[in-house]
C-alpha cells in the first residue's frame, strides 16, 4: 500500500523456530541492511501483540532519489517477527 511518502509492505516467511531479540540482530538486520543505502538500526525489543509476543526492530534508511530532485528521503521503518513467521513492515 503506498499514500503520498508513505508505504507499507508486507512479507510473510515461515520459519522453523520463533524469532528472538538474538536472531532478528543476526539473521533478519543484515538481511534489511544489504539492500537500502544509509542503513541505521535503532532498537531491536520484545513487544507484546494480541497475537502474542513479537521481536521488534526499528531501523532509518534513505529511499531512492527522487526523479525530480535526484535527492532521497530519509524513512523511518520497522520489522516486527512473531511466532514462526516474520512479518516485515517497511516503506
Amino acid at each position: 500500500m503506498t499514500d503520498k511518502l508513505n508505504a507499507i509492505q508486507v512479507a510473510v516467511v515461515a520459519r522453523a523456530v520463533a524469532p528472538t531479540i538474538a536472531s532478528v540482530t543476526a539473521v533478519d538486520v543484515p538481511a534489511i541492511a544489504a539492500k537500502p543505502s544509509n542503513f541505521t538500526l535503532g532498537k531491536v525489543s520484545t513487544v507484546d501483540r494480541k497475537g502474542g509476543g513479537a521481536v521488534l526492530a526499528t531501523y532509518q534508511l534513505d529511499s531512492a532519489p527522487n526523479a525530480v530532485t535526484a535527492s532521497p528521503f530519509e524513512l523511518l521503518s520497522s520489522a516486527t517477527s512473531s511466532g514462526r513467521t516474520a512479518r516485515r513492515l517497511s516503506p
